[in-house]
């Protein structure tokens, strides 16, 4: 009697952490150029290529994966004070170059 109360308490307990149990929240928060982490702003890359998508209206997926395309949107909106500090020197790649 004593091992079919253990086994189920055992059971029980375990079945009590599998429903309480949540997947963690991976999704990345971005406050205009910042991403938000445990409540404190970081400029990341990340979150700074989406800002910049968002003032220039190029699409995002296609300044993250084409290089050249972000230093042109850089060119266009660098001298923007909202996009100057995640531009940088990409701003006046193309005025350097020639």
């Amino acid at each position: 009697m004593k091992k079919l109360i253990s086994t189920s308490i055992f059971a029980l307990s375990g079945l009590m952490i599998a429903v309480n149990a949540q997947p963690a929240s991976a999704k990345i928060i971005c406050e205009d150029s910042y991403q938000i982490v445990n409540g404190t702003p970081i400029a990341t890359p990340y979150c700074g290529d989406r800002w910049l998508a968002k003032i220039s209206g190029v699409s995002f997926r296609l300044i993250r994966s084409d290089h050249s395309v972000r230093q042109r949107v850089c060119q266009s909106y660098g001298s923007d004070p909202r996009v100057a500090s995640i531009c940088g020197s990409d701003a006046d790649y193309f005025r350097r170059r020639f």
